[in-house]
């Protein structure tokens, strides 16, 4: 089964083809008009406060706090969750863009 290949979207000279705006936020394909795509991005984000709490709790071990432990645990899962989350919801807000992109042939 032959693919079938994208537009040009580039003259000779390296410009735009006349009439082509260079979007991709309104793009049907495109991942950026998708609230999944953002959640995923905050989940990921969200993170990274996770992250840092886990390193509080492991810098202060031998410290005074005597819940260290637990804030090692408890953030340390915490942020496995968002990153599995994250990566979960930006494929998903992804698969329009992977779908056309397997389609056109495309690679960028």
């Amino acid at each position: 089964m032959a693919k079938t290949q994208a537009p040009a979207l580039y003259d000779k000279q390296g410009t735009y083809v006349q009439g082509y705006k260079p979007t991709s936020f309104t793009a049907p394909h495109s991942s950026l008009n998708k609230l999944i795509t953002w959640v995923g991005m905050a989940c990921l984000l969200a993170a990274t406060t996770g992250l840092g709490f886990t390193v509080y709790g492991l810098a202060t071990q031998e410290g005074a706090p005597q819940d260290a432990p637990t804030i090692i645990v408890a953030f340390g899962i915490l942020t496995v969750v968002l990153v599995v989350l994250g990566a979960l919801f930006i494929s998903i807000g992804r698969k329009d863009w992977k779908k056309y992109s397997k389609a056109t042939g495309y690679k960028h």
